[in-house]
Order: C-alpha cells, then sequence, then structure tokens
C-alpha cells in the first residue's frame, strides 16, 4: 500500500526591529529585507503578500508574508536565484511609507 505525504514548502521566519522601503521604478513603495526589495502581490486586512522584484526578469519566487501589528517576516517559498540587491541597508534610498498601508484587500 503507497504512503502519501504532503510536500511541505520551506518556511522561515525573521524579526525586523523596522520596516525600510525605497521607491520602485514607477513610484510605488517597495519593502527592503535582507538587501532585497519586494513588491506587494495581495493581501487582505492581516496579511500582505511580497514577491521578490526580480521574480520576472530573474525568474526569482523568493515570497514573504507580513501580519498586521507583527515584526515578524515569513519566508514561504524559494530562496534568492540572484546576488543581493544592496550591499547593505546604507545604499538603500528610503521613501516614507507606512506598513499598515498595505493591509487592504485586493479588489479584481
Amino acid at each position: 500500500m503507497a504512503t502519501w505525504s504532503k510536500s511541505v514548502r520551506p518556511v522561515s521566519l525573521l524579526h525586523v526591529d523596522g520596516w525600510l522601503f525605497t521607491a520602485g521604478q514607477r513610484g510605488k513603495p517597495k519593502l527592503v529585507v535582507e538587501n532585497n526589495s519586494f513588491f506587494r502581490t495581495k493581501g487582505d486586512s492581516l496579511r500582505a503578500y511580497w514577491s521578490c522584484s526580480f521574480y520576472k526578469s530573474k525568474r526569482c519566487r523568493c515570497k514573504l508574508v507580513t501580519h498586521r501589528g507583527s515584526p515578524t517576516i515569513k519566508y514561504t517559498h524559494k530562496p534568492h536565484t540572484h546576488a543581493d540587491e544592496y550591499i547593505d541597508a546604507s545604499t538603500v534610498t528610503p521613501l516614507d511609507a507606512d506598513i499598515d498601508e498595505f493591509y487592504t484587500r485586493d479588489v479584481s
């Protein structure tokens, strides 16, 4: 008799002391985490889902989730397929943005 096991995606947690944003090409805020930037793909009143900014150009499938009121980031997919976008946080041009602005339901 064959047994079935559910595949488990790798998940890791990261605690941040504060949120760092930078502007994307079109001026929209991107979240910067561990020297890479992420754009918001979807969300609701409790969660925001983010994909690596190199999702298309370098086929990077690194994704993360943030939760309202929590300083913890959850990586939910694969590691980055490219070198870090920034040398360190001091090379990021910061953008004044509030993380709570990203917790809205997407309307299709």
